[in-house]
């Protein structure tokens, strides 16, 4: 699937080599890929329960895997992302431009 692929192949790979090469230390390179594979992966994991909505043919089963995917999705991306930012929160303030203000 698409997001695997930016998952493991861009992000995790492709993307810390080339911030790395920008001056972030390698270390925070990882801890950023890894923390934002971890939404991109939640994201995934969404778009695979909705697809499983289009296979349903009863308008109950198709209510039911709705109400799922929305609470379901609601509840893990906002965690998943909250979960991101405050793990990385603080962790790239070194390379913020100085505030001359």
């Amino acid at each position: 699937m698409l997001l695997n692929e930016i998952e493991y192949t861009h992000l995790k790979t492709e993307w810390v080599e080339k911030i790395v090469e920008a001056g972030i230390e390698r270390d925070d390179a990882y801890k950023w890929g890894a923390e934002i594979g971890h939404v991109v992966d939640n994201y995934e994991r969404s778009l695979r329960r909705l697809t499983e909505l289009f296979e349903q043919d009863s308008a109950e089963d198709i209510a039911v895997s709705l109400h799922t995917w929305i609470h379901v999705t609601m509840e893990m991306t906002t965690w998943a992302i909250d979960r991101a930012m405050k793990e990385m929160d603080g962790h790239y303030d070194k390379y913020l431009p100085d505030d001359d203000d």
